[in-house]
Protein backbone atom coordinates (compact mmCIF):
# COMPACT_ATOMS: atom_id res chain seq x y z
CA UNK A 1 0.00 0.00 0.00
CA UNK A 2 2.68 2.32 0.85
CA UNK A 3 4.14 2.03 -2.57
CA UNK A 4 1.41 3.27 -3.84
CA UNK A 5 0.98 5.95 -2.01
CA UNK A 6 4.29 7.33 -2.69
CA UNK A 7 3.42 6.86 -6.23
CA UNK A 8 0.65 8.81 -6.01
CA UNK A 9 2.35 11.87 -4.46
CA UNK A 10 5.22 11.65 -6.89
CA UNK A 11 2.37 11.84 -9.59
CA UNK A 12 0.80 14.98 -7.78
CA UNK A 13 4.40 16.39 -7.10
CA UNK A 14 4.78 16.87 -10.96
CA UNK A 15 2.62 19.98 -11.13
CA UNK A 16 3.96 21.81 -7.96
CA UNK A 17 7.32 23.41 -7.16
CA UNK A 18 7.76 20.83 -4.13
CA UNK A 19 10.28 19.02 -3.16
CA UNK A 20 10.45 15.28 -1.27
CA UNK A 21 12.68 15.05 1.44
CA UNK A 22 11.36 11.81 2.28
CA UNK A 23 8.13 9.70 2.50
CA UNK A 24 7.83 5.92 3.05
CA UNK A 25 4.03 5.66 3.13
CA UNK A 26 3.08 6.29 6.30
CA UNK A 27 4.81 9.39 6.62
CA UNK A 28 5.78 12.32 4.08
CA UNK A 29 8.04 15.17 4.65
CA UNK A 30 7.93 17.99 1.66
CA UNK A 31 8.96 21.21 1.22
CA UNK A 32 7.66 24.76 -0.87
CA UNK A 33 9.25 28.09 -1.05
CA UNK A 34 5.90 29.61 -1.37
CA UNK A 35 3.32 29.38 0.77
CA UNK A 36 0.62 28.83 -1.95
CA UNK A 37 2.29 26.00 -3.60
CA UNK A 38 2.17 24.39 -0.58
CA UNK A 39 -1.40 24.80 0.31
CA UNK A 40 -2.00 23.67 -3.12
CA UNK A 41 0.10 21.26 -3.30
CA UNK A 42 -1.23 19.38 -0.07
CA UNK A 43 -4.86 20.33 -1.07
CA UNK A 44 -4.09 18.19 -4.24
CA UNK A 45 -2.64 15.21 -2.76
CA UNK A 46 -5.62 15.16 -0.09
CA UNK A 47 -8.00 14.97 -2.94
CA UNK A 48 -6.05 12.30 -5.25
CA UNK A 49 -5.57 10.37 -1.54
CA UNK A 50 -9.05 10.57 -0.68
CA UNK A 51 -10.30 9.47 -4.63
CA UNK A 52 -8.03 5.68 -3.72
CA UNK A 53 -9.31 5.62 -0.07
CA UNK A 54 -6.02 6.42 1.45
CA UNK A 55 -6.02 8.00 5.00
CA UNK A 56 -4.13 11.02 5.38
CA UNK A 57 -4.27 13.44 7.80
CA UNK A 58 -1.62 16.72 6.67
CA UNK A 59 0.26 19.40 8.42
CA UNK A 60 1.33 22.97 7.10
CA UNK A 61 4.03 24.79 8.98
CA UNK A 62 6.63 27.51 7.90
CA UNK A 63 9.96 28.88 8.73
CA UNK A 64 13.28 28.30 8.19
CA UNK A 65 14.90 24.24 8.48
CA UNK A 66 17.97 22.66 7.51
CA UNK A 67 18.72 20.49 5.08
CA UNK A 68 21.11 17.25 5.33
CA UNK A 69 22.25 15.18 2.91
CA UNK A 70 22.91 11.64 4.29
CA UNK A 71 24.62 8.98 2.57
CA UNK A 72 23.13 6.82 -0.27
CA UNK A 73 21.10 9.79 -1.44
CA UNK A 74 18.93 9.92 1.67
CA UNK A 75 17.62 13.38 3.46
CA UNK A 76 16.81 14.60 6.62
CA UNK A 77 15.05 17.68 7.71
CA UNK A 78 15.35 19.37 10.88
CA UNK A 79 13.51 23.05 12.26
CA UNK A 80 10.78 24.32 14.34
CA UNK A 81 8.20 24.38 10.86
CA UNK A 82 8.69 20.48 10.54
CA UNK A 83 8.26 19.56 14.32
CA UNK A 84 4.84 22.05 14.20
CA UNK A 85 4.05 20.66 11.03
CA UNK A 86 4.26 16.83 12.21
CA UNK A 87 2.21 17.89 15.50
CA UNK A 88 -0.77 19.34 13.57
CA UNK A 89 -0.38 15.88 11.25
CA UNK A 90 0.03 13.65 14.02
CA UNK A 91 -2.02 15.02 16.89
CA UNK A 92 -4.32 17.70 16.26
CA UNK A 93 -5.44 16.23 12.77
CA UNK A 94 -8.68 14.03 12.37
CA UNK A 95 -8.23 11.78 9.19
CA UNK A 96 -8.94 13.56 6.21
CA UNK A 97 -8.17 17.10 7.54
CA UNK A 98 -5.22 19.28 6.30
CA UNK A 99 -4.14 21.57 9.55
CA UNK A 100 -2.48 24.77 8.61
CA UNK A 101 -0.40 26.70 11.44
CA UNK A 102 -0.78 30.43 11.30
CA UNK A 103 2.86 30.64 10.21
CA UNK A 104 1.55 30.26 6.81
CA UNK A 105 -0.07 33.48 5.52
CA UNK A 106 -1.99 32.44 2.24
CA UNK A 107 -5.25 34.71 1.83
CA UNK A 108 -7.40 31.86 0.33
CA UNK A 109 -7.23 29.78 2.94
CA UNK A 110 -9.11 31.04 5.49
CA UNK A 111 -12.68 31.62 3.82
CA UNK A 112 -11.93 27.75 3.42
CA UNK A 113 -11.42 26.45 6.58
CA UNK A 114 -12.18 26.02 10.78
CA UNK A 115 -10.26 28.01 13.24
CA UNK A 116 -8.27 26.25 15.98
CA UNK A 117 -6.26 26.65 18.41
CA UNK A 118 -4.57 24.45 20.79
CA UNK A 119 -2.16 24.41 23.95
CA UNK A 120 0.11 21.94 24.95
CA UNK A 121 3.38 21.76 27.22
CA UNK A 122 3.17 25.97 27.25
CA UNK A 123 2.92 26.31 23.73
CA UNK A 124 0.12 27.53 21.54
CA UNK A 125 -0.51 26.58 18.05
CA UNK A 126 -3.42 28.38 15.90
CA UNK A 127 -4.15 28.47 12.25
CA UNK A 128 -6.91 27.14 9.55
CA UNK A 129 -7.85 23.58 9.65
CA UNK A 130 -9.99 22.31 6.46
CA UNK A 131 -11.61 19.18 5.41
CA UNK A 132 -12.09 18.25 2.09
CA UNK A 133 -14.55 16.00 2.32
Amino acid sequence: EWIMVNALLKKVMQNFMVQEIKSNGDLGIFVCTKASEAVDFAMDAAKALAAQDFPYSIGIAKGEVLLFNLQGGQREIAGTPVNVASKLAEDLSEEGTITIDSSVHYQDIHHRGEKFSYEFSGITLDGIKMKLT
